[in-house]
């Protein structure tokens, strides 16, 4: 049998307490490694397909609003039930009871064309949610559908705005004029939320009785209606009130509201006329988060030497039918 050495047997526990300070120093130095690596540079797990799909139609403003269209109309889809044909055409969901192809008639002929064109001249901010649109064609079926969808009576014969809910209610046999005018108010709520009553209502009252120019301009042009004869009235009997009265109050006076809004309507007529009326609705939501008056913006816009004069000028022109005597 081989003899071992004294060396060899002393020699042994040495080496192996080297190896151990040897691979404990590597694993120490490994460590502080990984903790001072900023986390910036550390290995990112792989990504989720579809969390990252997730997270690309949340910060796409038009696929998240085509989202909102399809749930809303899947809503209203089950609260109207079948009878009920619902379309989602961002940003807008259309539901009617009638055929899907008449449904498709209103958004093709009305509501697309009209939005467009009210979009490109005056409002600047497009809708971020959903505009449902609920057209009937009866008088009980406005009714009753007014009443499932808001639990009220409808508060117009002819079409009105609930904006609560973002919804039109349109009863269509009355023509496209009340969809326009509510419409008109619909968008308006994105661009301009704080309008003043006399423009607001003055502007969507300008377009139940419209025309659409030829593409590409997109331009909607009001023509004189039936208020005109109520603000005429009015003029003859001396109980029209002054413009500049109309343009300082934010709401309507609770008496006589249809002279008011038949005064509102004309004067917007008169400034679409005059060339004024678009740019003076952009002066005044502009002027209105600057927190300048509305009095302030108009003598600004249409450089008036005197409330009088404008007064004089504008009783003159509706005296004589406006536009209506021009055609």
């Amino acid at each position: 049998m081989p003899v071992k050495s004294l060396g060899e047997k002393t020699c042994r526990p040495a080496v192996m307490a080297t190896t151990t300070t040897v691979f404990v120093a590597i694993v120490v130095a490994a460590l502080a490694v990984f903790l001072v690596r900023p986390s910036g540079s550390r290995t990112a797990p792989p990504a989720d397909p579809k969390a990252k799909a997730a997270a690309k139609s949340v910060s796409d403003p038009v696929a998240e609003l085509a989202v909102k269209c399809r749930r809303k109309a899947a809503e209203t889809r089950f609260r109207l039930g079948p009878s009920f044909n619902v379309l989602s055409r961002p940003p807008f969901v259309v539901a009617g009871r009638m055929p899907a192809a008449q449904v498709q008639g209103w958004y093709d002929d009305v509501i697309r064309p009209v939005s467009r064109a009210l979009q490109g001249s005056f409002f600047a901010k497009a809708p971020h949610a959903a505009i449902r649109i609920v057209l009937c064609n009866t008088e009980t079926s406005y009714a009753q559908v007014v009443l499932r969808l808001s639990g009220q009576s409808p508060t117009s014969r002819f079409a009105f705005y609930r904006p609560a809910t973002r919804t039109v209610f349109a009863n269509v046999r009355h023509g496209p004029g009340t969809i326009v005018h509510e419409l008109t108010h619909a968008l308006m709520a994105f661009d301009f939320p704080t309008a003043p009553m006399w423009l607001s209502e003055g502007l969507a009252a300008l377009y139940e009785d419209y025309e659409l120019a030829e593409p590409p301009a997109r331009t909607l042009v009001g023509r004189a209606n039936w208020r005109r004869g109520v603000m005429q009235e009015a003029l003859r009997q001396g109980n029209l009130g002054s413009l500049r009265s109309m343009i300082v109050r934010r709401r309507f006076a609770q008496r006589d509201e249809a002279t008011q809004y038949a005064q509102s309507q004309a004067f917007c007529h008169f400034l679409q006329e005059s060339g004024q009326l678009q740019l003076l609705y952009r002066r005044l939501r502009d002027g209105y988060l600057e927190g300048v008056s509305a009095e302030r913006i108009v003598e600004r816009q249409l450089h008036l030497q005197s409330w009088s004069t404008l007064e004089s000028e504008f009783r003159e022109w509706a005296a004589k039918g406006g536009a209506a005597s021009a055609k």
